[in-house]
């Protein structure tokens, strides 16, 4: 019974080790572009965030005009204030005020690979909590849903 016990945990600890080996030969082979279909870190439509000095940053494969109304909508869902509002075909910045005082920096970026950049900003220093918040209402509005990871 103990040899068959260990023979099954060499089997899974292979079987771990042949997955992580396709993953990574996937990703090499084909890029970000296979973890992103195959829903790594975000979800559909969401191909990654990162919090870099003061300011969050998402890159969503969706349409600009698309994010862009998608980002009004969270903001009064989640009653910030808009103040200011500057738009062209390419760049876009909203400039608003959340309830508590702070001044919110929203700046979308159209990417010709279909690509929207959003960066947030939430204070002089940048807030990542209330950052993640506004993040969340975007994605929210955007049909995104956030998977924990591989299974």
């Amino acid at each position: 019974m103990l040899l068959s016990y260990q023979l099954n945990k060499t089997e899974e600890v292979k079987m771990r080790f042949f997955k992580c080996a396709v993953i990574f030969f996937l990703f090499f082979i084909c890029g970000c572009g296979f973890l992103i279909g195959a829903g790594v870190g975000g979800g559909a439509g969401l191909a990654g965030y990162r919090f870099l000095e003061g300011k969050l940053e998402i890159e969503y494969i969706a349409p600009y005009e698309k994010v862009w109304q998608a980002t009004n909508l969270a903001l009064k869902d989640t009653g910030i204030h808009v103040e200011k509002i500057e738009k062209d075909a390419i760049n876009a910045t909203i400039k608003a005020k959340k309830a508590d005082g702070k001044a919110v920096t929203i700046k979308i970026k159209n990417k010709a690979t279909g690509m929207t950049i959003v960066s947030i900003r939430v204070g002089i220093f940048g807030d990542e909590n209330a950052s993640l918040i506004i993040k969340k209402a975007i994605d929210k509005r955007l049909g995104v849903r956030v998977k924990s990871g591989l299974k």
